[in-house]
């Protein structure tokens, strides 16, 4: 599916290429020039269970990227905002590579782990652990 054709004006979702040598394998998240957070304050590795999930929430006002870096799980979208384009527009992706995803500021987003769980990464312009300030848009629990 190509960014064009996606239900919510402002995601995108791209694969991540992988290196693999006899000895390692390297997957490049994010160069310098082609980040589109502008600033990124914090990067974390969630570790999913099978079928555990990031329940669904709202993103206040910056965008974070997620990448499944192994492991399966379907990442959400639902917008809901108002005066967008693609206002009650909601997508859901199956991934089972790595795959770099946005979650736009004020789209609901979620994941879901597959059968095997997930590994991802949460880059986000903030550095603080919006859940201890009683704010739901930093995962629970992860």
């Amino acid at each position: 599916m190509s960014q064009d054709q996606l239900p919510i004006h402002d995601l995108w979702v791209r694969d991540l290429p992988t290196v693999s040598s006899e000895q390692s394998a390297r997957t490049s998240v994010l160069a310098f020039g082609e980040h589109l957070l502008g600033s990124i304050g914090q990067v974390e590795v969630v570790r999913l269970q099978p079928q555990a999930q990031v329940p669904p929430r709202v993103h206040g006002d910056e965008d974070e990227a997620w990448a499944l870096v192994q492991g399966t799980c379907a990442f959400s979208w639902r917008d809901g905002r108002t005066g967008s384009p693609t206002t009650g527009q909601a997508f859901e992706l199956a991934s089972d590579r790595p795959q770099l995803v946005l979650a736009p500021f004020g789209v609901e987003f979620g994941i879901k782990a597959g059968a095997s769980g997930a590994t991802l990464l949460r880059l986000a312009p903030h550095s603080v652990d919006e859940t201890q300030q009683g704010s739901n848009s930093s995962p629970a629990g992860t």
